[in-house]
């Protein structure tokens, strides 16, 4: 009887521990990205810095509009504003990519239903999307993706929205249904 009554505390007392332990977990506000932002990211601000101002918004820290140095990644403008809320989901960020004056930086969370097109206000750049960031826009389905991509290895950027009308199956009523989701950056 005592060897049960030792048994079923020892249940009891590592069932409490777990919660406990969950719990402090969950209690996190947030992780760092990159451990220590002083020896990362150098920014020598005797010297003029040239400046973009990029939205900062989704599972961020402190969310806004920021005034940031040209040629940062979105990992290091990410990190320099604070990093990133728990639940954020970085695999749906390219964190290699430069930012860009005028960007909006979108970090998902985890637990986000995945929605499968880009809102009219997160507008794709045709000239660096990828092939699954183009499929991303109303009416772009893999065929039209490719020639897109095509398209601009053989013929260079798109200078304007027009030169989209060179693409196979983009007419004129496919370039009026997607010009809503997509800009031009040169």
């Amino acid at each position: 009887m005592l060897d049960l009554i030792k048994k079923i505390g020892l249940i009891v007392g590592v069932i409490i521990l777990g919660t406990l332990v969950y719990y402090f977990r969950l209690d996190s506000d947030s992780f760092d990205l990159v451990p220590d932002i002083n020896s990362d990211l150098q920014i020598d601000y005797q010297d003029e810095v040239a400046m973009v101002v990029v939205h900062m918004a989704g599972a961020i820290m402190y969310p806004g509009v920021y005034e940031l140095p040209v040629g940062m990644s979105v990992m290091e403008a990410i990190h320099f504003v604070g990093g990133v809320s728990s639940g954020a989901n970085l695999d749906k960020v390219n964190l290699a990519k430069e930012i860009r004056h005028g960007q909006r930086i979108f970090v998902p969370f985890l637990k986000q239903k995945e929605q499968g097109v880009v809102r009219s206000y997160d507008k794709i750049d045709i000239n660096r999307a990828s092939r699954d960031e183009l499929l991303l826009i109303p009416g772009i389905g893999v065929t039209i993706a490719s020639h897109i991509i095509r398209y601009r290895d053989d013929h260079g950027f798109f200078k304007s929205y027009d030169d989209l009308l060179q693409v196979k199956y983009i007419g004129k009523g496919m370039l009026t249904k997607i010009r809503p989701y997509i800009m031009l950056d040169k």
